[in-house]
């Protein structure tokens, strides 16, 4: 077994004595595991930075077998921000929800681009606004997207508010508030005619939306075994909760 694809660095971690086990997040073949023989060594192992886009090649007697990775770099997107940590960080929990929430080797070509337009575009302003939509992005690729066009109970589309916890639907300020108390809230960034509205970040806006999209999150990965939120996500949160 032989093949070639364009990548996205999850995670890395030691296997053996010098060698690296590698996730990669590849464009056409899903999230995908392989080793890197030397992977240690000083020249090859910044090429296996979480965040890193690569060229790679993996080989294989038979299909089920781990496999070697040999990847060369593309771009190295983490370098760009090293004295950036708030960029570092958003990069690092990207990945990690990714390696935690993604099936292997099952072809995931959306998310691959939003993952990769997430990483090439963190020169805008407030990326934390497009880290939650990534996290929106992921959800919807698990299939718990969100349904933010219309309210849930009226069909309306205006002064939508929260979100239904059982459904993922949008509810308007009027129909949800009898029951807001159950409701999830829904920043006012994550509808399509505001999106671009905040230049700022907002603090109470950001916890909506980790609050929105963790919600779904640990819905899915409760029914996956041993499978909790990644320490890179509860951290990347603990910088909001002021």
């Amino acid at each position: 077994m032989d093949w070639s694809d364009n990548a996205i660095v999850l995670s890395a971690r030691k296997y053996g004595e010098n060698d690296l086990l590698v996730s990669l997040l590849t464009e056409t073949r899903g999230r995908h595991l392989g080793y890197v023989k030397g992977g240690l060594s000083k020249n090859k192992y910044p090429i296996y930075q979480a965040g890193n886009l690569v060229n790679a090649r993996w080989t294989a007697r038979l299909e089920e077998q781990l496999g070697l990775f040999v990847c060369e770099l593309d771009e190295a997107i983490p370098a760009r921000y090293m004295t950036e940590a708030s960029k570092l960080n958003l990069i690092v929990s990207a990945c990690a929800m990714a390696e935690t929430s993604l099936p292997e080797r099952a072809p995931l070509a959306s998310f691959y681009y939003d993952l990769k337009d997430f990483l090439c575009g963190l020169e805008d302003n407030c990326p934390i606004y497009s880290y939650i939509k990534l996290e929106a992005d992921l959800l919807e690729e698990l299939g718990y997207g969100l349904d933010l066009s219309c309210c849930a109970a009226s069909g309306v589309t205006d002064n939508l508010v929260y979100v239904s916890p059982k459904s993922g639907r949008a509810v308007s300020s009027l129909a949800g508030e009898p029951y807001k108390s159950k409701l999830l809230p829904l920043p006012s960034f994550m509808l399509a005619d505001n999106e671009n509205l905040l230049r700022d970040e907002d603090i109470n806006e950001i916890k909506k939306g980790f609050v929105l999209t963790g919600y779904f999150f640990e819905r899915h990965l409760n029914g996956v075994e041993g499978k909790k939120l990644p320490p890179a996500r509860l951290r990347l949160v603990d910088r909001f909760a002021v």
